[in-house]
């Protein structure tokens, strides 16, 4: 909260370009340190109760990067598309490969979802579709090498691999990924002239054609079958279920949901319902739900508001993406996912102000609340810490 309140008061609509660079970039470099202590390991890899051996550091937990590779896809694309010069273009194009390698490492079927939910917003509100369209068509290419060549990399997916093993498949995925995202760098000039070709053309197949595509990513999740792709989601989602229905209005109260696991006789007794929305509605009750309905939907109508602005369709397409994938997981409760939430939901609510609704505020006023709102932060973490 801390932090939201403090970019409102720090970004404008002139920097929100900046902003939504400086989320990608975050998730670049998350997804890259994760990727490259993979890709570098010369020991054998570690296994966790939870992730198993896919890739979770450094956040710990394997479905929040993927979630946040997710996001950052949509954000570099979107930042490809609205470039404000070539090689800003041909840097957020090669971004694509690596955070699409990490992804695939996840093995997030949620963020898979999430990012194709995220990119068929993207489509629809998207003003500039046929560059948008172009783009996504000039770095398919490479980023489906790079989703094969991280999927054939088996060893790197296995705790029974000898270290010659990660070695030999590391070094070659990670000249694999440097050349792929080489060529969606040169490849970027490519999207201009081929999104001029498409408005000539008026190919009235693109939004239905981009729908398909993310379809198609909902659908691989399916291949496995419904009930393995959600795993044991489905019996939190129950359990979450018979609580709501036992206090319906008002919810049989926070972190509650434990106690509900435990008597419900599951083999594991599990913290939370692996839904935002369901864990509220179980704990909180319609009232809370409301609640936090009222307070999710606030960018969604700014978002409506907001028809000028050439980056409200990425935050957006950001933004439904986190909000899809906390309806199916937990870690909406890891600050790092939940703030690059926020932080595209900010972009939102800039770009919906307009002259008659802001008050100059100086640099000196914006600092201070900034400091403020950090200080807070600190003084929550450190509370946090202590109790810990």
């Amino acid at each position: 909260v801390a932090a939201l309140l403090a970019f409102l008061l720090l970004v404008e609509s002139a920097t929100i370009h900046d902003l939504l660079g400086g989320v990608a970039a975050g998730a670049v470099l998350v997804c890259g340190y994760s990727l490259g202590e993979r890709l570098l390991a010369t020991s054998k890899i570690s296994t966790d109760v939870v992730s198993g051996t896919r890739l979770n550091e450094p956040l710990g937990y394997t479905n929040a990067l993927g979630i946040l590779a997710a996001i950052g896809v949509l954000l570099s694309l979107g930042l490809a598309v609205h470039a404000r010069n070539r090689v800003e273009r041909a840097l957020w194009a090669s971004a694509t490969p690596l955070l699409l390698a990490a992804l695939a490492l996840t093995e997030s079927r949620g963020a898979v979802v999430a990012l194709a939910a995220g990119l068929g917003v993207l489509v629809v509100v998207e003003a500039r579709r046929a560059e948008l369209v172009a783009a996504a068509l000039v770095l398919s290419a490479s980023g489906a090498a790079a989703l094969l060549s991280t999927l054939r990399a088996t060893s790197l997916r296995t705790a029974n691999a000898t270290p010659g093993q990660l070695s030999s498949a590391g070094a070659r995925l990670t000249l694999a990924l440097l050349v792929l995202m080489l060529a969606s760098a040169l490849a970027s000039v490519a999207i201009g002239p081929l999104a001029a070709r498409l408005r000539r053309q008026r190919l009235s197949w693109m939004v239905p054609a981009v729908f398909a595509l993310a379809l198609t990513c909902a659908a691989a999740v399916g291949v496995l079958g419904v009930d393995r792709a959600l795993g044991p989601r489905v019996d939190y989602w129950r359990v979450a279920w018979h609580e709501f229905v036992q206090n319906p209005w008002l919810g049989s109260g926070a972190a509650t949901f434990f106690q509900y696991s435990l008597r419900a006789g599951m083999p594991v007794a599990v913290l939370d319902a692996h839904s935002l929305f369901l864990e509220t509605l179980a704990e909180l009750g319609v009232l809370g739900l409301l609640l936090l309905a009222g307070a999710l939907v606030v960018p969604l109508v700014a978002a409506v508001r907001e028809h000028e602005h050439s980056l409200a369709s990425v935050s957006l397409g950001a933004y439904v993406a986190f909000l899809v994938h906390a309806g199916l997981d937990w870690d909406w409760e890891m600050p790092a996912v939940t703030l690059t939430g926020l932080l595209v939901a900010v972009g939102l609510l800039v770009a919906a102000r307009v002259d008659r609704d802001t008050i100059a505020i100086g640099l000196t006023a914006r600092i201070g609340v900034a400091s403020a709102a950090l200080s807070v932060a600190v003084i929550a973490l450190a509370l946090r810490l202590l109790v810990d």
